[in-house]
């Protein structure tokens, strides 16, 4: 492998020129923020900016030009650069322009370039305007929205993307894992939407310096907080309350971002009680904070550092899931980052993250009175380099992490509990990984994106995996290209679960003897165009995945506190493919997008199913979703209409006796397909007069405006003489769950 990583790095050089270049940084010129992908031509030729708002270009031309996603144009004379560095301050677009284009002709141009695919970028903006459950804006909700993506349940937070699980994504903030991205049993995500800067979301086809997980990746970033001058931004909601501080702390060179969110004691209890369809109870508790803070501080021209930390906690009990029994789960993460600018061709970014998911439930007012807790954690090194060598953008760079797992233990809350204290063994996990990529232009026409991942797991047995990839992208003139990709990937750890929905009950393992790491083998193809100068989008991919070692469990597995739990796992295989279309358009004062896919997802195990091929409990072959924004001056209105395909469920569907005893005769696994869904959403801002640097806007949402029952889960309920289907009755969402806030920044 290493003979292989060498021949592919001296491939890259040996094609790389090696002209003059311009580097430097982009940043928002109000608060001194980095822009990621901006597009920085000189005409001929383009770069994007990496994740840092860092940029490097080979300059054929004296002028070069910046563009970025909701920013006005920039443009310098390359002789303005010093020793080479030129920085590049924007604007962004005011909405009181009558001509706004939101996004510029090369922008598309360079999107429709790069060789990559199957990844969509969200802007902070974009969150903040699409209607959602209460009225509060969600990071991970909205690309819900995008084809190809599917969610477990009605208001759940789970992303099934391209027939894979949700255990299967990768989520990170600020390059730190975080294992439950949720609040209220998914009702919410875990992030607050004003601290977040913006969302890189890749369903395949991603880059090899992303590892461990076989599905998509969902890269979160914080705001890295205004070093220019004093912000505030807040709410007050009857469900949600928000405040997010950012100042500098010493002018253009540090800043501090700070911001919490809570989920307002009674009122939000007031969920609970309409949360089922049998209604809900004086003990029911749905509670929930989120933290999070950032600084960032220029040491010098070439050094920049940044510390940031997040936080989350739950509290919830619903009596009718589980009586007398509460729940509490929460995220802890560290980021530590150092940029440093090694030369006009060479960034580098060095990091250390720590993150931590704890989770227990506690039994009251039992003989079994006892608590139950479970949890993990890591540690992670890494590295990471952008080389700008002409033509060729090569990125390298290796990571190193050490996991710890506490599958769960027992303990007595009490002398009368009839529970003895149980504890199971603690495991862990060491991976390390190096990586390499090359974004190659051959041609205006023509672009390629190759490289490799060697990764190497170790708790009880080694195992390493070569994860290449690969992409293409072929222009068809100005506005059309066709991409392909290829991607294999490998999973080290898994999440023992029974359900689609993120329970704080889930368990984390790493594999072991009996269970390998998880691999996929991703194909995606597609057509990408723009037209009217760019105010339409349109894609249309296709794709075929083929996964090994996929786990599920034997029938009637025993999940919770088996020191043998892996012998309850039965490995197997995977499939999915399906067609993802998408459209959109934005000009002026008016954003639509519609997305269509159609999928099949199907898994087998020799032991399961009598060795036959049986759907994945999140199928959904018909997916459906269009998204409305009108904005104007004082009000802004959004639209969100969902349909799809119900999912899967293994449920009994009649009964026999067998020696006296009356027992229950399932279907075949995932057998059930549950009634079809479909939603409209609402939401309504009007803005204020402003007063100074004082904005301020009420926001009204509607969800599901008429009313539909939608399934959030199935239960059967029988006697010793029948039970099937008819007999069982549905768990559902709230139906009309109107919301209102009072926000308001300076």
């Amino acid at each position: 492998m290493k003979k292989y990583i060498l021949l592919i790095l001296f491939t890259f050089l040996s094609i790389a020129s090696q002209a003059q270049s311009t580097f430097g940084y982009i940043k928002e010129k109000a608060t001194g923020e980095s822009i990621p992908n901006a597009v920085i031509t000189d005409g001929s030729r383009y770069v994007v900016s990496n994740a840092y708002g860092y940029y490097s270009i080979d300059a054929s031309s004296s002028i070069i030009n910046v563009n970025a996603y909701g920013f006005s144009t920039a443009k310098k004379n390359a002789s303005e650069a010093v020793n080479g560095r030129l920085d590049f301050f924007l604007e962004p677009l005011h909405s009181d322009i009558d001509e706004v284009t939101v996004k510029s002709k090369s922008l598309f141009q360079a999107e429709l370039n790069m060789p990559r695919m199957s990844r969509h970028s969200i802007s902070a903006a974009d969150i903040k305007s699409t209607a959602v459950l209460f009225g509060e804006p969600d990071a991970i909700k909205i690309l819900q929205n995008l084809p190809g993506v599917n969610s477990g349940a009605d208001g759940s937070v789970n992303l099934s993307v391209r027939g894979s699980s949700h255990d299967q994504n990768m989520i990170i903030i600020d390059e730190a894992t975080v294992y439950n991205p949720s609040h209220a049993l998914g009702i919410f995500s875990g992030f607050n939407p004003d601290a977040i800067s913006n969302v890189e979301f890749y369903k395949s086809g991603y880059s090899p310096k992303y590892g461990g997980k076989i599905a998509a990746v969902v890269d979160i970033r914080m705001k890295e907080g205004s070093n220019q001058q004093f912000h505030l931004d807040g709410g007050i909601g009857n469900v949600v309350s928000k405040l997010v501080i950012e100042t500098p702390v010493v002018k253009n060179v540090g800043s501090l971002m700070l911001a919490g969110r809570y989920g307002n004691g009674a009122l939000v209890n007031t969920i609970a009680e309409h949360l089922f369809y049998e209604g809900g109870s004086d003990h029911d508790i749905v509670k929930f904070y989120d933290f999070c803070a950032k600084t960032n501080w220029n040491l010098s021209a070439s050094d920049r550092l940044f510390a940031s930390g997040y936080m989350s906690h739950d509290k919830f009990r619903c009596d009718i899931l589980l009586q007398d029994n509460n729940q509490e789960w929460g995220n802890q993460t560290a980021t530590l980052r150092w940029n440093h600018i090694f030369s006009d061709r060479l960034f580098s970014n060095f990091t250390a993250t720590a993150s931590r998911y704890d989770y227990f439930q506690q039994q009251e007012k039992d003989v079994r009175d006892f608590k139950w807790t479970a949890g993990q954690s890591e540690v992670t090194l890494k590295a990471d380099f952008d080389h700008y060598l002409g033509n060729l953008h090569l990125t390298y760079g290796a990571d190193l992490e050490k996991h710890w797992y506490n599958p769960g233990q027992v303990d007595p809350l009490n002398a009368h509990s009839a529970m003895l204290p149980h504890h199971l063994t603690k495991k862990d996990m060491t991976l390390g990984a190096l990586y390499i990529n090359g974004e190659i232009k051959f041609s205006d026409r023509f672009n390629a994106s190759l490289g490799a991942r060697l990764s190497s797991a170790y708790n009880a047995k080694r195992y390493t995996r070569v994860e290449p990839r690969a992409a293409l992208s072929l222009s068809l003139g100005d506005n059309t290209a066709i991409k392909a990709s290829y991607a294999h990937t490998a999973q080290f750890d898994h999440m023992l679960t029974n359900s689609v929905l993120s329970m704080p009950t889930d368990i984390w393992m790493p594999v072991s003897k009996i269970v390998a790491p998880e691999t996929a083998n991703t194909f995606s193809a597609g057509i990408h165009s723009a037209l009217a100068d760019g105010a339409v989008e349109l894609f249309c991919e296709g794709y075929y995945k083929r996964m090994d070692n996929t786990i599920d469990y034997r029938d009637n597995a025993n999940l919770s506190m088996n020191e043998d739990v892996d012998l309850e796992v039965k490995k197997g295989e995977g499939r999915a493919y399906g067609v993802e279309t998408m459209a959109k358009y934005e000009k002026r004062a008016f954003k639509a997008q519609i997305s269509y896919t159609i999928s099949l997802s199907e898994r087998r195990s020799d032991e399961i199913n009598s060795g036959n091929w049986y759907y994945a409990a999140y199928d959904q072959r018909h997916n459906l979703s269009a998204t409305t924004t009108i904005r104007g001056k004082k009000n802004e209105v959004s639209f969100v209409f969902k349909y799809h395909t119900g999912g899967r469920a293994t449920v009994p569907y009649t009964t026999f006796s067998y020696d006296g005893v009356a027992l229950a005769q399932y279907t075949e696994r995932n057998g059930y397909v549950l009634p079809v869904f479909h939603r409209l959403d609402f939401s309504w801002r009007h803005n204020f007069p402003d007063h100074g640097r004082y904005h301020s806007h009420i926001l009204f949402s509607l969800y599901n405006c008429y009313g539909r029952k939608n399934a959030y889960s199935v239960f059967v309920k029988g006697n010793e003489y029948s039970m099937s289907v008819a007999d069982g009755y549905m768990m559902y969402l709230y139906r009309w769950m109107p919301s209102i806030s009072y926000c308001f920044n300076l």
